[in-house]
């Protein structure tokens, strides 16, 4: 049997050893990687790091091509795969399951952040197939949204491709090595794949003695952290250009390729080892549970209400932090959009007053055409405004986001040292995976209540004496409903915002009763479950040891 067929055998003797029902942390693990198993043998070469770090330009530079676009400010906002075809061919996928061929000078249409902004055309991903990769058919160059920007889309989007990762390079930019997005990034992508280098860019801005002193700082970081230390290499695509390409392409891309399903056995292999280590950590905890001695099951017991009684803490804990965030999401949704209310009803007055004089007609019908001017151009101006302050309102999302994350954590690791300290054992959990939303705005109505039937009398007034009087009447009228429709768009976005807080809410509090379970499971072992257990443990040493084997 192959490398391939002996760690699938692996795995799905796994899932009968440790079928991932009865801990229900363990369960995206394992369908991760089955859907590893379903895919082609291609190996995934992905490029990570914080927005700015120069992704973009490494992967034009190292594919000799020019084709992704580059810029001042965060560009990529879509997954995008560069591999082999025998002809240049860009393919565009989008979130409803359909694909469209597009022209290279349309690409920034779709993948770059100031005109496919918060990916509004729905692309799901763009797969960019170019004749000169040949020689490395059969790898694919993934280029990942920025993380860290302040596009939290972006972020998320680059988070949720770490699991399809073969080979990371994380690139890195001198000016702020190795910051906590970078650490964090790290420390998930270390679950996925047993191989990850460390790019250190835009080397041509700094002096060797400036780049020495980084390149110790992030080595001895590495270590503090996570107690080795991964390849470093320099780059630039100014200068040294082509030593620098030529050293990447001889000591980590061509022996990809070469040795392609070697590799994509071990990447396999590699997540497997993780996952059992997983669930061995489970399975150990849940036998010293079973083979407690009689006085100890108290302990456990004790220990099993006390964590039920913390989780009801914890619900209303989580409660109130959502209270204190979605509270103040109307007040600085306010703050965002309001001081932009005067700039909208001036530019509407001075086109009413431009365009006012052409209009001809009784009262009526000026009336019913300023109705529909009005509606049709405050529908543009708050919809522009919304746009162009989305920044801001989408960052009302990312403190109780990174509120949840922290708060997950603390819950798993106050959970994990009682455990220790009762069962004198360590729980192995994966990394915590709490999704950001995006936020689709609703579409943008104008509501309108005029609230004269001053019209109703067109017959009896004569529009060219009145035409001046009744035009300063609309053009104040124009201040009243931007206000009105202003504050309706203020609550619909934070309806909409709030609504999303809950729904983290929810999905933290879902995490929390899955880890509970899985405590559950693991300290109510008992004594006849010892023999099982023992087995199972005995069966997954043994698995693991054969494939190392």
């Amino acid at each position: 049997m192959d490398k391939e067929g002996t760690t699938a055998n692996t795995f799905e003797k796994l899932k009968e050893v440790c079928e991932p029902l009865p801990f229900p942390g363990l369960r995206p693990f394992f369908q991760s990687i089955e859907e590893l198993y379903k895919k082609d043998r291609t190996i995934n070469i992905a490029v990570f790091g914080q927005f700015k770090a120069g992704k973009s330009s490494f992967l034009n530079h190292i594919t000799g091509s020019r084709i992704l676009p580059v810029g001042v400010t965060p560009v990529t906002n879509v997954i995008t795969i560069l591999e082999y075809g025998g002809e240049q061919q860009i393919t565009v996928f989008f979130l409803d399951g359909k694909q469209r061929l597009i022209d290279p000078e349309e690409l920034p249409q779709f993948i770059n952040e100031q005109i496919n902004t918060n990916n509004h055309r729905q692309v799901a991903k763009v797969v960019i197939r170019l004749p000169q990769l040949k020689e490395y058919h059969g790898l694919r160059f993934i280029d990942t949204p920025g993380v860290g920007s302040i596009f939290s889309h972006n972020t998320q989007a680059a988070l949720d491709f770490t699991p399809d990762t073969g080979l990371a390079i994380v690139a890195i930019n001198p000016g702020s090595p190795l910051s906590e997005g970078d650490l964090a990034l790290i420390r998930e992508l270390r679950t996925y794949t047993p191989r990850i280098y460390l790019l250190l860019t835009k080397t041509d801005l700094y002096e060797e003695k400036d780049l020495q002193t980084i390149e110790q700082f992030i080595r001895k970081t590495m270590e503090d952290h996570f107690h080795l230390i991964y390849p470093v290499y320099r780059y630039s695509v100014i200068r040294n250009d082509a030593h620098f390409r030529q050293e990447i392409l001889q000591n980590i891309i061509r022996p990809m390729a070469e040795r392609r399903n070697q590799l994509s056995d071990e990447i396999l292999d590699y997540k497997t080892r993780s996952l059992a280590s997983s669930c061995l950590s489970y399975l150990e905890a849940s036998y010293r549970a079973a083979a407690s001695a009689e006085q100890e099951k108290k302990r456990l017991m004790d220990l099993i209400g006390e964590q039920r009684k913390d989780m009801d803490r914890r619900r209303r804990e989580l409660k109130v932090i959502t209270q204190s965030y979605t509270s103040a999401t109307r007040d600085h949704l306010t703050e965002i959009l309001l001081p932009r209310l005067e700039e909208v009803t001036r530019k509407l007055q001075e086109e009413f007053s431009r365009e006012y004089p052409t209009w001809r007609g009784n009262l009526n019908t000026i009336s019913r055409r300023f109705e529909q001017w009005l509606a049709k151009n405050l529908v543009r101006e708050i919809d522009l405004l919304a746009e162009n302050t989305r920044e801001a309102w989408e960052k009302l999302l990312t403190g109780p986001h990174k509120h949840f994350v922290r708060y997950l954590e603390e819950a798993r690791r106050e959970r994990n040292r009682q455990i220790r300290e009762t069962l004198s054992t360590e729980l192995k959990d994966q990394p915590v995976e709490l999704v950001l939303p995006e936020l689709v705005r609703p579409d943008v109505s104008v509501y309108w209540a005029f609230d004269t039937n001053i019209d109703l009398l067109w017959f009896l007034i004569p529009m060219p004496l009145f035409r001046r009087s009744f035009g300063k009447f609309f053009h104040k009228r124009i201040a009243t409903e931007a206000e009105k429709n202003l504050y309706r768009e203020i609550s619909l976005l934070t309806e909409m915002i709030n609504k999303e807080i809950g729904n983290m809410q929810e999905d933290t509090l879902h995490h929390l009763r899955d880890d509970l379970i899985t405590a559950e499971k693991i300290l109510l072992a008992e004594e006849d479950q010892t023999k099982p257990l023992e087995e199972k443990i005995r069966a997954l040493k043994t698995l693991t040891e054969n494939q190392g084997a």
